[in-house]
């Protein structure tokens, strides 16, 4: 087994380098170049808080919209809840946006390690499933369309089908409640 010592000494002979000129090569941080890169870490913040803002506003437009008598169907209600899982990712990461900037305040301080990191987790998943839950749901629908029409007009179906996504859902929060 190699020592360190070797270990950066086989480093050196490979790419040139010594450690006479290695401050040369691989030199410190100036306060100019920390100065510039907080400033570029700061406008992208700005910027990230601003999509945040237009987004969240767009998924609250859309769930409106799909919630309306007229287009209730299986499709806009998964559409409806991809745009819910979008907005709670899009808020989360405007509040950590908000924060960088300078905004931190100490709810966030508490809130951010039993709440907003794993709702931010749980959102960008779900939001990953849903285009998944889409995705297989437009396969069927145009793969299967007799199949996919019976199974959308079975109103017994639907009462199925919540029971089976409700049950699991109700019995993970049991076992992690008690």
């Amino acid at each position: 087994m190699e020592t360190d010592f070797e270990l950066e000494e086989m480093l050196f002979a490979t790419n040139n380098t010594t450690a006479a000129n290695l401050p040369e090569i691989c030199p410190m941080l100036t306060k100019e170049d920390e100065t510039m890169l907080y400033e570029i870490e700061f406008i992208c913040c700005i910027i990230q808080l601003v999509i945040c803002i237009f987004g969240t506003i767009g998924n609250m437009f859309s769930v409106f919209l799909f919630r309306k008598k007229e287009l209730i169907s299986f499709f806009n209600q998964l559409l409806s809840s991809l745009s819910v899982f979008d907005m709670l990712y899009l808020i989360t990461m405007g509040i950590e946006a908000a924060d960088k900037i300078g905004l931190h305040t100490v709810v966030h301080t508490f809130l951010f390690p039993f709440f907003l990191y794993p709702l931010s987790n749980i959102a960008f998943t779900g939001s990953i499933y849903m285009t998944m839950a889409i995705a297989i749901e437009r396969y069927i629908a145009v793969h299967h369309p007799l199949d996919y029409n019976r199974a959308m007009n079975d109103v017994s179906g639907h009462k199925r089908r919540l029971a089976r996504y409700l049950v699991p859902v109700c019995a993970g929060l049991v076992a992690m409640v008690g």
